[in-house]
């Protein structure tokens, strides 16, 4: 599957990146890469960036497209992402390291208290965590 994506629009902010930070937030800013994220189920979009990352990538449009897709499965909200993260989303090639540890980082479980106003004296603690879900990478 070839997804639409502004690839002339990513061509050029994947030119001007020069740390992994700046690629992930003007990746996410970009209105293909947020549609892919918000209207394609996750299997899709992992079984295209397994496709994509199984063969030789030898142009830059293919670079911007593994990004985008790559970015688009991180910015959804559900547990296939950090399966994905985890395993398959391990690539060792230019900045996917560096946004996977990123995103990694970002997923640390904070403690969020909920008070049961029938039960004040017993808190629930879930778990909750932030990555991609802000417009900040920091």
């Amino acid at each position: 599957m070839n997804y639409n994506i502004n690839l002339n629009e990513l061509k050029d902010i994947y030119t001007i990146s020069n740390t992994a930070p700046f690629l992930i937030t003007n990746f996410k800013a970009d209105s293909s890469v947020q549609y892919l994220a918000e209207n394609e189920p996750i299997d899709n979009l992992i079984n295209e960036f397994k496709y994509i990352s199984s063969k030789e990538i030898t142009s830059m449009e293919e670079l911007v497209y593994a990004y985008a897709i790559y970015i688009a499965i991180l910015l959804k909200r559900e547990d296939k992402t950090d399966h994905f993260i985890r395993s398959d989303g391990d690539i060792k090639f230019e900045w996917f390291p560096s946004i996977r540890n990123i995103y990694i980082e970002k997923m640390r479980p904070t403690n969020v208290y909920y008070i049961d106003a029938k039960s004040p004296s017993n808190p629930i603690i879930a778990n909750g965590a932030s990555f991609f879900y802000t417009n900040s990478v920091s």
